[in-house]
């Protein structure tokens, strides 16, 4: 049944890439990644990744995309500290959270001169060569307001699918974080 599940959540992600031109990842409620099309990052985030300080960066603005979709129990469109568009969205069950799924690794801007300046003072903080990523960013993907749009609702429509059709399950922490807000709910009873 295990095996299913993850063959399910794996045509999920790669259908989902393929007809959105975008990265799609499904984290569990801990963030530990389940499942990403492609297997990794666009060749410029995993070249920028590269750098120790600039990968944590890239971390920070996952666990806040993370957070404020989770606060809002909808998908939350941001760019990241490089000005890529990114998605989040919670898949939640109830009040209990299930996990995340994230999209992005795009532009939503056809010019990309505000990411080569930001390329460029990141290589000059960070001490990198900007050359192999401005190569990079060349190949990053453009997709107007439109289509994000789109792609926030059809992610959107993704969780409700996943907890629908019971791809990810409450784990050990989720039935714990379910127990202790129900009875913070229910103490007043």
């Amino acid at each position: 049944m295990e095996s299913q599940k993850n063959s399910n959540l794996l045509s999920l992600v790669k259908n989902f890439g393929t007809i959105s031109n975008a990265t799609i990842a499904i984290f569990d409620a801990n963030r530990n990644l389940l499942a990403s099309y492609p297997e990794s990052s666009i060749p410029f985030c995993k070249l920028i990744r590269e750098n120790a300080k600039v990968n944590e960066q890239c971390n920070n603005c996952d666990i806040l995309g993370f957070s404020k979709c989770y606060a809002s129990k909808k998908p939350y469109m941001y760019h990241c500290h490089m000005g890529l568009v990114e998605i989040a969205s919670p898949i939640i069950y109830g009040e209990t959270l299930l996990g995340y799924i994230l999209i992005g690794q795009f532009t939503d801007a056809p010019n990309k001169e505000q990411i080569r300046k930001n390329v460029l003072r990141m290589a000059s903080k960070h001490r990198f060569s900007a050359v192999d990523s401005l190569k990079e960013l060349e190949k990053v993907v453009y997709l107007n307001g439109e289509y994000t749009t789109a792609l926030t609702q059809l992610i959107e429509m993704c969780a409700n699918y996943i907890w629908l059709n019971n791809i990810i399950e409450l784990n050990d922490s989720n039935l714990g974080q379910e127990i202790r807000l129900y009875i913070a709910n229910h103490l007043t009873d």
